[in-house]
C-alpha cells in the first residue's frame, strides 16, 4: 500500500472521515448530504472504494466518473469547498472528496437541512447546535455598556436620528415567549383567574405594556388551558 492509501485503511471513521464501497456508483444527493455533515463536523473526507467495515480492504469504486464535475456539484450546492484526490492501489480506483469546515456562524445546508454525523450516524442538527453556531458570529458591541464613557461621549447627531422604538413584531415574539415562560412557572400554583392576574401582573412588571400583554393572553390563553 502507499502511505496515503495505509493512513485511509487505518482511520477511525466517524465525524470526520466516512467509507463508502461505491464499486459501481453513488448517489449524489447522499454524497452531498454525507458532505454536507462532514463540513458541520469541522470538515472531513468522503472515501470511495474502501470498506467500511475493519478490517477495511480496497475494493476500487467506479462512482463519480467525471470527480471535477462532482465538485463542482458539491460546491455548488453546499457552499462550501470540495477538492478531491485519485488513489490507485493494484489497479483499484479510490476517490476522496476532501471537504472544509462551515464557515463560523453558518451551518451547512443541503436542500433545506444542515446535517451532522453523530458518530458515524448522520442526522439532522439539533436546534441547541443550530443555535450556538449562529451565536458564534461574536458580540453586537452597539449592545454593550461602554465603561468609563459619558454623556460628553455622545453623537448628538446620531442620538437625533437614532429610531428608539421596537417592532410590534419583535415585542410580539419576546412577550410570546415570556408568556410561555412565567405560565410554566406558576401553572402549578394557581388556576384560572388567579393565574391569568398573576401572569398579567409579572408581565407588566417586566415593563410590556398591558395592551400587548392583554392582547397575548387573549392568543394563548386557550391554547394553554384547554
Amino acid at each position: 500500500y502507499s502511505d496515503s492509501i495505509q493512513a485511509l485503511l487505518e482511520a477511525k471513521e466517524g465525524e470526520r472521515i466516512q467509507f463508502k464501497e461505491a464499486k459501481s456508483r453513488f448517489d449524489f444527493g447522499e454524497a452531498a448530504k454525507c458532505c454536507c455533515a462532514l463540513a458541520n463536523n469541522g470538515g472531513g473526507k468522503l472515501v470511495f472504494g474502501i470498506s467500511d467495515k475493519r478490517p477495511r480492504s480496497v475494493v476500487g469504486s467506479l462512482a463519480f466518473a467525471q470527480p471535477e464535475r462532482t465538485r463542482m456539484g458539491l460546491i455548488e450546492k453546499l457552499k462550501v469547498n470540495v477538492d478531491f484526490q485519485i488513489l490507485s492501489h493494484e489497479g483499484k480506483r479510490v476517490l476522496v472528496f476532501d471537504v472544509n469546515s462551515r464557515p463560523i456562524g453558518l451551518p451547512v445546508q443541503y436542500d433545506g437541512v444542515a446535517w451532522i454525523y453523530e458518530g458515524d450516524t448522520l442526522k439532522p442538527m439539533p436546534e441547541d447546535m443550530r443555535r450556538r453556531i449562529y451565536e458564534e458570529t461574536g458580540v453586537d458591541f452597539s449592545g454593550k455598556v461602554c465603561a468609563g464613557a459619558g454623556i460628553e461621549d455622545l453623537d448628538e447627531k446620531a442620538i437625533e436620528n437614532f429610531d428608539f422604538s421596537i417592532p410590534k413584531e419583535h415585542t410580539m415574539n419576546l412577550l410570546t415567549k415570556e408568556y410561555n415562560r412565567v405560565y410554566n412557572r406558576y401553572k402549578n400554583r394557581y388556576q384560572s383567574h388567579v393565574l391569568k392576574s398573576k401572569i398579567i401582573t409579572f408581565l407588566v412588571q417586566k415593563g410590556y405594556e398591558y395592551d400587548d400583554v392583554l392582547e397575548i393572553i387573549e392568543q394563548l390563553w386557550e391554547d394553554t388551558n384547554d
